[in-house]
């Protein structure tokens, strides 16, 4: 994140969601304030996403025996997973 003399903010989101800054402004000399939280919502540009597993399931199961694996996922727009 940079910001310049003008004041201007730039930065260059690296994941999908909410990220949240402060910016502390300084006079050159003894004074400075800190402004308040700045949240900026990131959102994907190619639309919406499939989802992604984030578990990996049991290589083996035992024969005659239940199969049951808990899956864990990631949604890309921050949205829930049903």
């Amino acid at each position: 994140m940079a910001v310049d003399a003008t004041g201007l903010v730039q930065s260059t989101p690296t994941r999908v969601g909410d990220s949240s800054f402060q910016v502390r402004v300084t006079d050159g000399q003894s004074g400075s304030a800190l402004l308040p939280q700045f949240t900026v919502w990131v959102r994907s540009l190619v639309g919406n996403q499939p989802p992604t597993t984030t578990s990996a399931p049991p290589a083996a199961a035992p024969v005659e025996q239940p199969y049951a694996h808990d899956l864990a996922g990631v949604d890309h727009e921050a949205e829930p997973l049903v």
